[in-house]
């Protein structure tokens, strides 16, 4: 994929988050606009796909291809740009840490996170890297051996069904879940990770004190990411432990952000 068409995808994915309580047809009509302006400007020579504006500075210039700036190779690796819950994240590799626990379900919430979560993964170019962790009584994951994946046709159908298959469960033991979510993260062969942890940031297991398991789950982010993985952290349920979930993102980079299902 050019870095024009993913830029272009970028921008249809987030105006298509911005007006999802509009009527569809809205949608339809913006689309087609903008497809149709693309086009003409194509037909005129004044677009050409694949070709950066670096390129044309250098063809109005008469310099060199590579006399100026970053490579192609570089234009090529721009970032993924994607959308979860209204939020915009850029990066080249995305794992997911998912709280599975009961608080998750009240209302009918399930049902809503999954089907957010099947958008974004089908949603992912075959140029991204990407990792699911579920984390609850037990952990459920894809890849089963813990290290990233190209988001490939058949590797995005595999997420798809533990996505689909994956129902709540009682106890929110987060800890091996984000074990096994950094582990993933750090597999990636690209260079710009996400993590996304989404949770109601209240981790309690069997056995463990709840105070005392808080400050376990931050020493592993800690001894386990040494700056290569930012840590983005969404609340989500009836009550969220805010502070928890805030630090957990300030110490990796990462920001903190609350949803209502």
């Amino acid at each position: 994929m050019t870095p024009d068409l993913r830029r272009f995808r970028s921008v249809l994915l987030i105006v298509r988050q911005r007006i999802l309580t509009r009527p569809r047809r809205l949608s339809l009509a913006l689309c087609l606009v903008v497809l149709a302006a693309l086009s003409a400007r194509g037909a005129r020579g004044e677009i050409r796909f694949g070709e950066t504006s670096r390129d044309r500075v250098r063809e109005n210039l008469d310099l060199p291809f590579n006399a100026v700036g970053e490579s192609a190779e570089e234009d090529e690796l721009a970032p993924e740009i994607l959308v979860f819950h209204g939020g915009v994240y850029e990066a080249d590799a995305f794992c997911f840490c998912l709280d599975r626990s009961q608080s998750q379900a009240g209302a009918g919430g399930w049902q809503a996170l999954r089907r957010e979560r099947e958008r974004v993964i089908a949603e992912l170019s075959a140029e991204a890297e990407f990792g699911i962790v579920f984390f609850g009584a037990n952990v459920a994951a894809f890849p089963e051996n813990r290290r990233a994946a190209r988001a490939t046709r058949a590797n995005k159908a595999a997420a798809l069904r533990l996505i689909r298959e994956t129902e709540p469960e009682s106890w929110t033991c987060m800890l091996p879940g984000l074990r096994d979510a950094l582990t993933m993260a750090n597999s990636c062969e690209r260079a710009r990770r996400v993590l996304i942890v989404m949770t109601d940031g209240k981790p309690t297991c069997p056995g463990v004190s709840y105070f005392r398991y808080v400050e376990e789950i931050l020493a592993e982010a800690r001894s386990r990411n040494h700056g290569h993985v930012e840590i983005d952290t969404v609340g989500t349920g009836l009550d969220v432990n805010e502070p928890f979930l805030r630090q957990l993102a300030n110490e990796h980079r990462g920001s903190y952000r609350r949803i209502w299902q």
